[in-house]
């Protein structure tokens, strides 16, 4: 009898998909989009709504820090050539000094 840990060990491991990366970034963005529109609603009347403005605010970070990340490895990803994000068409990054 297999128990879940056994079947998971027995899983080959799944390598990053950059579509995968590209929803996420996508989804990320649409909720950046929502809460970024609320936030500028409440500068209007910023004398009543400052406490909603603030816990909007703290609420962006979450979401800004993952599109700040899944954007960073996909720029990373694709400058160090990775053949699936790029389809062997990578840049390399030089460094001249």
């Amino acid at each position: 009898m297999k128990t879940r840990e056994t079947q998971i060990r027995a899983e080959p491991a799944r390598r990053a998909d950059p579509a995968g990366n590209e929803r996420l970034t996508a989804m990320t963005g649409a909720v950046l989009l929502v809460l970024f529109a609320a936030e500028c609603l409440t500068l209007l009347n910023i004398g009543n709504l400052l406490t909603l403005h603030v816990f909007l605010g703290m609420l962006l970070l979450g979401p800004a820090g993952l599109k700040t990340g899944s954007t960073l490895w996909r720029f990373t990803r694709y400058y160090t050539g990775c053949r699936r994000l790029t389809c062997g068409r990578g840049r390399r990054l030089r460094c001249s000094g």
